[in-house]
C-alpha cells in the first residue's frame, strides 16, 4: 500500500471517530422529524405529518430502510455519518488534482472541521449535505488520466 493511500486511510478513520464521538440522538430538529415520518409514510407506516409537496425526497428515500430498525432515529444519524464522511475522499480526490499533498491536506481539513463534525449525522438537506454536490461535482470532473478528444 502506497504511503499516501495510508494517511487516507488514517484521515477516512480519524474523520468517523470524530463523527461518531459527537452523535447525538437527544434531540430531533423539526426538518429532521419531517424526513423521517416521510420515510416511515414511504414504507406504509402511519405518519403523523408529512410534507410531500414541499421537501425533496432523497433524503427521505435514503432512511427508508432504517423505518424497520427499532431505534429509527439512531439508524438514520449513523447512514448520515456514513454518507458525510464521502466528503473527506471527495475532497481529497479533487485537492488531488493540483497535488496529492494538497488532496490530503484538503481531505484532513473536511476530517476534523467541527463544523461538518457537528452536523455530520444530521438527516436533512441544506449545507449539511454539501457532500452530495462535491461527489456529483467529482463525477463530472475529468480523472488524472483523461485525455482530449
Amino acid at each position: 500500500m502506497k504511503p499516501e493511500t495510508r494517511l487516507l486511510l488514517i484521515i477516512l478513520i480519524i474523520g468517523l471517530i470524530l463523527r461518531f464521538l459527537y452523535l447525538d440522538t437527544s434531540y430531533v430538529f423539526w426538518d429532521e422529524s419531517i424526513y423521517l415520518m416521510q420515510g416511515n409514510e414511504i414504507m406504509g407506516i402511519p405518519a403523523g405529518y408529512t410534507e410531500f409537496l414541499w421537501r425533496p425526497p432523497l433524503v427521505s428515500f435514503i432512511v427508508v430502510p432504517f423505518s424497520l430498525f427499532s431505534d429509527y432515529v439512531m439508524a438514520s444519524k449513523i447512514i448520515m455519518v456514513f454518507l458525510s464522511s464521502f466528503l473527506m475522499l471527495a475532497a481529497y480526490h479533487l485537492g488531488r488534482e493540483t497535488s496529492p499533498i494538497t488532496g490530503l491536506l484538503s481531505s484532513f481539513i473536511v476530517a476534523v472541521h467541527p463544523q461538518l463534525i457537528h452536523m455530520a449525522s444530521w438527516v436533512m438537506t441544506g449545507y449539511s449535505r454539501g457532500d452530495f454536490w462535491l461527489i456529483f461535482s467529482l463525477f463530472l470532473s475529468p480523472g488524472p488520466d483523461a485525455t482530449e478528444s
